[in-house]
Protein backbone atom coordinates (compact mmCIF):
# COMPACT_ATOMS: atom_id res chain seq x y z
CA UNK A 1 0.00 0.00 0.00
CA UNK A 2 1.44 3.27 -0.84
CA UNK A 3 2.05 6.08 1.91
CA UNK A 4 -0.43 8.14 0.43
CA UNK A 5 -2.99 5.74 1.03
CA UNK A 6 -1.96 4.96 4.71
CA UNK A 7 -1.82 8.76 5.73
CA UNK A 8 -5.55 8.96 4.66
CA UNK A 9 -6.41 6.27 6.57
CA UNK A 10 -4.56 7.53 9.43
CA UNK A 11 -6.18 11.00 9.19
CA UNK A 12 -9.57 9.20 8.96
CA UNK A 13 -8.88 7.39 12.20
CA UNK A 14 -7.80 10.22 13.99
CA UNK A 15 -11.08 12.25 13.26
CA UNK A 16 -12.85 10.13 15.38
CA UNK A 17 -13.25 10.94 18.94
CA UNK A 18 -12.62 7.86 20.57
CA UNK A 19 -8.74 7.70 18.40
CA UNK A 20 -8.27 11.42 18.76
CA UNK A 21 -5.52 11.34 21.77
CA UNK A 22 -3.76 8.42 20.12
CA UNK A 23 0.22 9.56 19.13
CA UNK A 24 0.24 9.92 15.17
CA UNK A 25 3.34 8.35 14.40
CA UNK A 26 2.13 5.09 16.38
CA UNK A 27 -0.98 5.12 14.90
CA UNK A 28 1.06 4.94 11.31
CA UNK A 29 3.44 2.30 12.94
CA UNK A 30 0.30 0.24 13.36
CA UNK A 31 -1.52 1.20 10.01
CA UNK A 32 1.76 0.14 7.94
CA UNK A 33 1.82 -2.61 9.62
CA UNK A 34 -1.59 -4.19 9.49
CA UNK A 35 -1.47 -2.82 5.68
CA UNK A 36 1.35 -5.40 4.53
CA UNK A 37 -0.62 -8.24 5.58
CA UNK A 38 -3.88 -7.28 4.68
CA UNK A 39 -6.22 -5.76 1.85
CA UNK A 40 -6.64 -2.06 1.72
CA UNK A 41 -10.38 -2.23 2.72
CA UNK A 42 -9.55 -4.30 5.76
CA UNK A 43 -7.01 -2.24 7.34
CA UNK A 44 -9.14 0.62 8.89
CA UNK A 45 -11.10 -1.73 10.78
CA UNK A 46 -8.40 -3.97 11.58
CA UNK A 47 -6.00 -0.70 12.82
CA UNK A 48 -9.06 0.55 14.96
CA UNK A 49 -9.77 -2.76 16.36
CA UNK A 50 -5.97 -3.33 17.52
CA UNK A 51 -5.63 0.32 18.94
CA UNK A 52 -9.20 -0.07 20.81
CA UNK A 53 -8.02 -3.38 21.90
CA UNK A 54 -4.71 -2.47 23.09
CA UNK A 55 -5.52 1.15 24.48
CA UNK A 56 -9.45 1.47 24.56
CA UNK A 57 -9.36 0.03 28.61
CA UNK A 58 -6.78 2.11 29.78
CA UNK A 59 -9.15 4.81 30.69
CA UNK A 60 -12.26 3.72 33.41
CA UNK A 61 -13.10 7.30 32.49
CA UNK A 62 -11.13 9.87 30.95
CA UNK A 63 -12.30 13.36 32.51
CA UNK A 64 -10.15 16.13 32.01
CA UNK A 65 -11.66 18.94 34.24
CA UNK A 66 -12.57 16.40 37.05
CA UNK A 67 -8.71 15.04 36.91
CA UNK A 68 -7.24 18.81 36.78
CA UNK A 69 -9.96 19.30 39.92
CA UNK A 70 -8.48 16.32 41.86
CA UNK A 71 -4.84 18.00 41.49
CA UNK A 72 -5.70 21.43 42.24
CA UNK A 73 -7.18 20.30 45.39
CA UNK A 74 -4.34 18.13 46.02
CA UNK A 75 -1.72 21.14 45.91
CA UNK A 76 -4.13 23.25 48.08
CA UNK A 77 -3.97 20.82 50.87
CA UNK A 78 -1.99 21.50 53.94
CA UNK A 79 -2.05 18.02 55.19
CA UNK A 80 -0.01 15.88 53.19
CA UNK A 81 -2.96 12.81 53.83
CA UNK A 82 -5.63 15.03 52.02
CA UNK A 83 -2.75 15.95 49.04
CA UNK A 84 -2.30 12.04 48.25
CA UNK A 85 -6.37 11.03 49.07
CA UNK A 86 -6.89 13.43 46.31
CA UNK A 87 -4.18 12.23 43.65
CA UNK A 88 -5.30 8.39 44.70
CA UNK A 89 -8.59 9.21 43.62
CA UNK A 90 -7.22 10.41 39.93
CA UNK A 91 -4.61 7.36 40.02
CA UNK A 92 -7.86 5.25 40.11
CA UNK A 93 -9.55 6.51 36.91
CA UNK A 94 -6.57 4.73 34.82
CA UNK A 95 -6.27 0.94 34.43
CA UNK A 96 -2.49 0.85 35.41
CA UNK A 97 -2.12 3.10 38.23
CA UNK A 98 -5.30 1.56 39.86
CA UNK A 99 -3.81 -1.45 40.15
CA UNK A 100 -1.03 -0.04 42.79
CA UNK A 101 -3.02 2.77 44.21
CA UNK A 102 -3.67 1.36 47.46
CA UNK A 103 -0.35 0.67 48.25
CA UNK A 104 2.30 3.02 46.85
CA UNK A 105 4.52 3.68 49.53
CA UNK A 106 5.22 -0.53 49.86
CA UNK A 107 5.67 -0.66 46.05
CA UNK A 108 8.32 2.41 45.62
CA UNK A 109 9.97 0.52 48.65
CA UNK A 110 10.66 -2.42 46.94
CA UNK A 111 11.84 -0.81 44.04
CA UNK A 112 14.06 1.50 45.14
CA UNK A 113 15.72 -0.83 47.92
CA UNK A 114 16.48 -2.87 45.20
CA UNK A 115 18.17 -0.38 42.16
CA UNK A 116 19.19 2.27 44.99
CA UNK A 117 20.60 5.48 44.34
CA UNK A 118 19.77 7.21 40.64
CA UNK A 119 20.22 10.02 38.70
CA UNK A 120 17.84 9.76 35.90
CA UNK A 121 14.64 7.85 35.18
CA UNK A 122 12.50 7.23 32.36
CA UNK A 123 8.90 6.18 32.64
CA UNK A 124 7.47 4.49 29.30
CA UNK A 125 3.27 3.92 28.95
CA UNK A 126 3.29 6.13 31.82
CA UNK A 127 -0.51 6.94 31.73
CA UNK A 128 -1.01 8.92 34.92
CA UNK A 129 2.09 7.60 37.17
CA UNK A 130 3.91 10.61 36.85
CA UNK A 131 1.40 11.52 39.64
CA UNK A 132 3.04 8.94 41.98
CA UNK A 133 6.08 11.17 42.60
CA UNK A 134 5.40 12.07 46.39
CA UNK A 135 4.84 8.58 47.01
CA UNK A 136 8.63 8.44 44.71
CA UNK A 137 9.93 10.85 46.57
CA UNK A 138 13.29 10.98 43.95
CA UNK A 139 15.38 14.03 44.85
CA UNK A 140 14.55 17.11 42.36
CA UNK A 141 17.37 16.84 40.57
CA UNK A 142 16.92 13.20 39.44
CA UNK A 143 16.10 13.74 35.65
CA UNK A 144 12.51 12.19 35.08
CA UNK A 145 11.41 11.68 31.62
CA UNK A 146 8.20 10.69 31.17
CA UNK A 147 6.67 8.88 27.71
CA UNK A 148 3.51 7.44 26.52
CA UNK A 149 1.57 7.14 22.97
CA UNK A 150 -1.76 8.39 24.62
CA UNK A 151 -2.02 11.98 24.52
CA UNK A 152 -4.18 12.72 27.09
CA UNK A 153 -2.22 11.38 29.41
CA UNK A 154 1.03 13.26 29.15
CA UNK A 155 -1.51 16.47 28.82
CA UNK A 156 -2.40 15.44 32.50
CA UNK A 157 0.78 14.82 33.36
CA UNK A 158 2.18 18.37 32.28
CA UNK A 159 -0.69 19.45 34.33
CA UNK A 160 0.40 18.41 37.74
CA UNK A 161 4.26 19.14 36.88
CA UNK A 162 3.47 22.75 36.20
CA UNK A 163 0.60 22.89 39.40
CA UNK A 164 3.32 21.10 41.94
CA UNK A 165 6.52 22.96 40.42
CA UNK A 166 8.02 20.20 39.55
CA UNK A 167 10.95 20.72 36.85
CA UNK A 168 10.02 17.99 34.38
CA UNK A 169 8.35 17.44 31.30
CA UNK A 170 6.08 14.49 29.50
CA UNK A 171 6.21 13.83 25.43
CA UNK A 172 4.98 11.63 23.47
CA UNK A 173 7.12 8.46 22.63
CA UNK A 174 6.46 5.23 21.24
CA UNK A 175 8.85 2.52 22.33
CA UNK A 176 8.28 0.49 19.13
CA UNK A 177 9.52 3.34 17.17
CA UNK A 178 13.00 3.11 19.80
CA UNK A 179 11.75 6.24 21.29
CA UNK A 180 14.23 6.14 23.99
CA UNK A 181 15.71 8.11 26.49
CA UNK A 182 19.42 7.19 28.15
CA UNK A 183 19.05 7.19 32.08
CA UNK A 184 19.94 5.36 34.78
CA UNK A 185 16.27 3.49 35.71
CA UNK A 186 13.67 3.04 33.30
CA UNK A 187 10.09 1.84 34.50
CA UNK A 188 7.46 -0.31 32.20
CA UNK A 189 5.07 -1.13 34.28
CA UNK A 190 2.03 -3.37 32.20
CA UNK A 191 3.82 -2.15 29.17
CA UNK A 192 5.02 -5.58 27.77
CA UNK A 193 1.76 -7.18 27.48
CA UNK A 194 0.45 -4.36 25.02
CA UNK A 195 3.87 -4.37 23.37
CA UNK A 196 3.53 -8.00 22.56
CA UNK A 197 0.22 -7.75 21.62
CA UNK A 198 1.21 -5.44 18.83
CA UNK A 199 4.11 -7.18 18.13
CA UNK A 200 5.25 -10.75 19.25
CA UNK A 201 8.66 -11.01 20.32
CA UNK A 202 9.26 -7.09 20.43
CA UNK A 203 10.04 -7.35 24.54
CA UNK A 204 13.14 -8.49 23.94
CA UNK A 205 14.42 -6.04 21.34
CA UNK A 206 12.90 -3.37 23.41
CA UNK A 207 14.58 -4.48 26.92
CA UNK A 208 17.80 -5.45 25.08
CA UNK A 209 18.05 -1.94 23.58
CA UNK A 210 16.52 0.63 26.36
CA UNK A 211 20.05 2.41 27.37
CA UNK A 212 19.09 1.96 31.33
CA UNK A 213 21.30 -0.70 33.46
CA UNK A 214 17.83 -1.23 35.59
CA UNK A 215 14.54 -2.35 33.87
CA UNK A 216 11.54 -2.12 36.46
CA UNK A 217 8.48 -3.64 35.14
CA UNK A 218 5.24 -5.27 36.22
CA UNK A 219 3.17 -7.69 34.77
CA UNK A 220 -0.95 -8.72 35.99
CA UNK A 221 -0.35 -10.67 38.89
CA UNK A 222 -2.92 -13.35 36.73
CA UNK A 223 -4.24 -14.00 33.50
CA UNK A 224 -7.23 -11.82 33.26
CA UNK A 225 -10.46 -13.33 34.55
CA UNK A 226 -7.99 -15.76 36.54
CA UNK A 227 -8.87 -14.57 40.55
CA UNK A 228 -7.69 -17.60 42.19
CA UNK A 229 -4.44 -17.62 43.86
CA UNK A 230 -3.57 -20.76 43.19
CA UNK A 231 -3.70 -20.66 39.81
CA UNK A 232 -0.24 -20.46 38.23
CA UNK A 233 1.15 -17.09 37.10
CA UNK A 234 1.09 -17.62 33.71
CA UNK A 235 2.90 -14.16 33.21
CA UNK A 236 5.53 -15.22 35.53
CA UNK A 237 6.07 -18.27 33.47
CA UNK A 238 6.20 -16.24 30.69
CA UNK A 239 8.73 -13.90 32.01
CA UNK A 240 10.98 -16.60 33.06
CA UNK A 241 11.43 -17.96 30.08
CA UNK A 242 12.05 -15.24 28.22
CA UNK A 243 14.45 -13.56 29.93
CA UNK A 244 15.65 -15.27 32.47
CA UNK A 245 17.78 -17.27 29.77
CA UNK A 246 19.24 -12.99 29.26
CA UNK A 247 19.89 -11.78 32.11
CA UNK A 248 21.43 -13.12 35.42
CA UNK A 249 20.29 -10.75 37.40
CA UNK A 250 16.42 -10.62 38.27
CA UNK A 251 14.77 -9.71 41.40
CA UNK A 252 10.75 -11.16 41.36
CA UNK A 253 8.82 -10.19 43.63
CA UNK A 254 4.79 -10.49 44.36
CA UNK A 255 2.57 -7.51 45.20
CA UNK A 256 -0.96 -6.96 45.69
CA UNK A 257 -2.60 -6.97 42.59
CA UNK A 258 0.79 -7.13 40.47
CA UNK A 259 4.63 -9.14 39.65
CA UNK A 260 7.03 -6.82 40.09
CA UNK A 261 10.06 -7.67 38.33
CA UNK A 262 13.63 -5.79 38.33
CA UNK A 263 16.28 -6.61 35.68
CA UNK A 264 19.86 -5.18 36.38
CA UNK A 265 21.07 -5.49 33.27
CA UNK A 266 24.93 -4.56 34.05
CA UNK A 267 25.41 -6.09 37.40
CA UNK A 268 28.97 -5.23 38.94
Amino acid sequence: MDHEKIIRIVDDILKLKKFKFVYRPTLERIVTQIASDNSLDVVEDKSKQLVHHVWGSSWKTFRREYLYELIDVAFSAIDVFDRESQLTKALSLHASTAQRASYLFDFYQHVFLNIGHISSLSDYGCGLNPLTLPWMKIHARVDYHPRDVDLSAIEVANYFFHHGEYPYHAIAGDLLNRDYVKSDAAFLFGVLPILEQQEKGSSVRVINELPSRWIVITLPARLYGMDDKSTPNLYDDWFTQTFGTIYTKIVKIQTHHELLCIIDKHPA
